[in-house]
């Protein structure tokens, strides 16, 4: 059976063999009293530490009990000297009174495992009260208590080797001793020192406490002024935050007003008539908006192009006499794409101005373009009535005058007229449109004209007028350079 016991200072586990505790004297014998030696004192402590472990002390107890001469009734722990001596002899023997339980038939009195170990306790626990050492130890700790012992017992030592020195050193000296008198005002002189040094510590204490709560007030101060400091800071970055953030907003309105300014500057350059209803050439041929208006014989311009020319024409006709407020007595303008329509108001007929037409059957074409040159002519004169100049001083004029059904002296009819003849009337008809367009918009941005459809008026800022393009040589001749723009 093995008995599990334990380090008091590493806490590891101490195994006690109980055949250690039996008889080595014969095989069939038996160890029927348990005798626990200890020698006191020192010995107990150096007995301990020699032997590396409880269960070596165990086993050495366990011996010196086989090695009785005769047997006991009880099992007895003897103390031999040390400060227990003959009281925890008694207390030790009254404990274990009572561990020979369960005798065998033979008569031979047996002792249980249980009693063995609170034996085996008691000794541990009297041995640790008498050598102030918890017991039992592994050897590790023992060897460590052991030179612990070692090194207190050398200091001790050295203490001792100390004091005889300087018990030498005065009887060597031969001092004396001070009679009573002399050491009572040696003793006297002494004291007042020391009241005079302690009263000198209780004013530097003072002054000590005074300079401490002086800088506890200087510490708190500055604290304050630290966190004053630091919330004046935050303020300020705020503040410089915020006016960064107003620059950028104040630098960002400045630079959309700037370029405000200049799409307004650029939209009061702009002629929105001007670029959407674009007049120029492109050889014999007179365009507005790219379309070509006319055909010869080098230029075999398609219908639907002729249509759409057409049709911008009339628009644009129609679109200044709506915003200047002029109303045609004779016609009346019917835009509509690529069919425009010319209606006379007196015989109540509407004339088609769309091809394609036949040139010796196009009576009703031709009179739609007499029609739309008529309305043409009326605008003129309204504009020469109104005194239209160009803002420099030159009056309105056409450069092609309209007579009747001729313009630039030249019919605009297509019936038994020569297509050449017919694409430089045209020509000269989209020149004169062109100068009524300009003298209309420089009228309309003085204000004496109704407001446009667009919305200008007389509060309006005024809308650029026209530049004056070279038409020098467009009617000159019926060929020339491709001039055409989109």
């Amino acid at each position: 059976m093995e008995l599990v016991l334990q380090c008091q200072q590493c806490k590891c586990r101490l195994a006690l063999q109980d055949d250690a505790l039996r008889s080595s004297s014969g095989s069939g014998s038996r160890l029927d009293e348990s005798w626990l030696l200890e020698e006191g004192g020192p010995a107990r402590s150096q007995q301990g530490s020699g032997s590396g472990s409880g269960a070596a002390a165990g086993a050495d107890l366990a011996a010196a009990a086989a090695a009785a001469p005769r047997r006991l009734d009880e099992s007895f722990v003897v103390l031999q000297g040390g400060r227990g001596g003959a009281g925890a002899q008694s207390a030790l023997l009254d404990g274990s009174a009572s561990l020979l339980v369960g005798a065998t038939p033979g008569g031979v009195q047996r002792i249980p495992f249980d009693a063995k170990l609170r034996a085996l306790a008691r000794v541990y626990e009297v041995a640790s009260e008498e050598g102030k050492v918890e017991l039992p130890l592994c050897a590790e700790c023992a060897a460590e208590v052991h030179k612990e012992l070692e090194g207190q017992l050398a200091e001790l030592q050295q203490e001792v080797a100390a004091y005889e020195a300087a018990l030498a050193r005065l009887e060597a000296e031969g001092l004396q001793p001070l009679d009573d008198r002399t050491f009572q005002q040696q003793l006297g002189a002494a004291q007042a020192e020391v009241a005079g040094e302690r009263e000198r510590l209780a004013r530097a204490e003072r002054e000590l406490a005074a300079a401490q709560a002086e800088l506890a007030a200087v510490e708190g101060r500055s604290a304050e002024l630290s966190g004053q400091e630091e919330r004046y800071w935050h303020s300020l970055n705020e503040f410089q935050l915020r006016l960064q953030e107003h620059m950028d907003e104040r630098d960002a309105l400045a630079h959309r007003l700037e370029a405000s300014g200049a799409a307004l500057d650029a939209l009061k350059r702009t002629a929105v008539y001007h670029d959407v209803f674009r007049i120029w050439y492109d050889g014999a041929c007179g365009t507005i908006s790219g379309l070509r208006l006319g055909r010869t014989s080098q230029q075999a311009v398609e219908w639907d192009e002729i249509n759409a020319a057409w049709g911008q024409a009339v628009l644009l006709l129609a679109t200044l006499a709506k915003a200047c407020g002029v109303r045609f007595r004779a016609y009346r303008l019917l835009p509509q794409g690529s069919y425009p329509q010319v209606v006379d108001v007196r015989a109540n007929q509407t004339h088609d101005l769309f091809g394609p037409v036949n040139k010796f059957l196009c009576q009703s074409y031709d009179k739609a373009q007499v029609g739309f040159l008529t309305c043409l002519k009326e605008f003129a004169d309204w504009l020469v009535a109104r005194g239209a100049s160009d803002g420099q001083g030159n009056r309105f004029a056409l450069p092609c005058p309209i007579e009747g059904d001729k313009v630039g002296a030249l019919t605009i009819r297509l019936m038994f007229n020569k297509d050449k003849n017919w694409t430089k009337a045209l020509k000269h008809m989209l020149v004169d449109l062109k100068f009524v367009l300009k003298f209309a918009l420089v009228l309309m941005e003085r204000g004496d004209a109704r407001p446009s459809v667009s919305g200008e008026g007389p509060g309006r800022p005024p809308v650029a007028a026209l530049q004056r393009e070279d038409f020098a040589g467009a009617g000159a001749s019926t060929a020339g350079p491709a001039g055409r723009r989109p």
